[in-house]
């Protein structure tokens, strides 16, 4: 009897081990796809900035003053679009 309930205790640890770690890791894919997802919201935001900022002439040192881009980053930008 006493073997039984040992064994039910390791089982109901070993159900608790694997339920909170697979909690632990839902939680961390779904923080690390927010932060992923965010980051290219800002890059599609800042591309989408610089393409506007081109169209209707501004300088280019105004845009890396706007964006915080290098030059060449910019260029790559425009010629891209």
């Amino acid at each position: 009897m006493e073997l039984q309930h040992k064994k039910k205790d390791w089982i109901y640890i070993q159900k608790s081990s694997i339920e909170l770690a697979t909690k632990t890791g839902l939680q961390q894919g779904l923080e690390q796809g927010l932060e992923q997802g965010l980051q290219q919201g800002e890059v599609n935001a800042t591309t989408k900035m610089v393409l506007n900022a081109h169209q209707i002439g501004l300088p280019i040192r105004t845009i890396i003053d706007l964006t915080g881009l290098r030059e060449d980053e910019i260029a790559m930008i425009v010629q891209n679009k």
